[in-house]
Formats: C-alpha cells, sequence, structure tokens
C-alpha cells in the first residue's frame, strides 16, 4: 500500500483528469505509473548502439564542438590556402 500527499491544486487536476476518464483516482495513478515503467525498462537508444557508435574512428575525438573549424580548414586547403 502506498500514500502520496499532493497539494490542492495538483489533486484537484488530478480528479478532474480521472472524472474525464471515468475511473478512479487509484486507477488513474495506477495507469500512469505502469506506463512510465514501462517506457524506463525499454533500451535507449544510446543502448541500442552503443557496440556501433565509433567504429569508423576519424581521427577527431571533437569532431562535433570543432565541426566549424574543421569545415574552414577542408574549404582552405581546397582552394589552396585563400
Amino acid at each position: 500500500m502506498l500514500s502520496l500527499r499532493l497539494d490542492k491544486e495538483t489533486e484537484r487536476v488530478l480528479r478532474r483528469a480521472a472524472e474525464r476518464e471515468g475511473i478512479s483516482v487509484s486507477e488513474w495513478v495506477r495507469r500512469c505509473v505502469a506506463a512510465r515503467l514501462a517506457r524506463e525498462s525499454r533500451p535507449t537508444p544510446w543502448d541500442l548502439g552503443k557496440d556501433r557508435f565509433g567504429r569508423h574512428a576519424s581521427g577527431h575525438v571533437d569532431r562535433a564542438a570543432q565541426s566549424e573549424r574543421l569545415l574552414k580548414d577542408k574549404l582552405h586547403d581546397r582552394t589552396g590556402g585563400g
């Protein structure tokens, strides 16, 4: 059994939401908690791809942070330095 204390405004909004769905406040909270727990248990995009990230290393560990400078350098090389 779990008890929960809410401020009056949150409780008012919660009661109205449960009434709109035609369910009890307890059922509304149970559904929300179940939905959140289901989202928490799913793997994140990072979890799904972490073994692939960095496989084709560019040698630039800070490529995103230095993208503007790298682009300028590349353009400078193409134009012969000018």
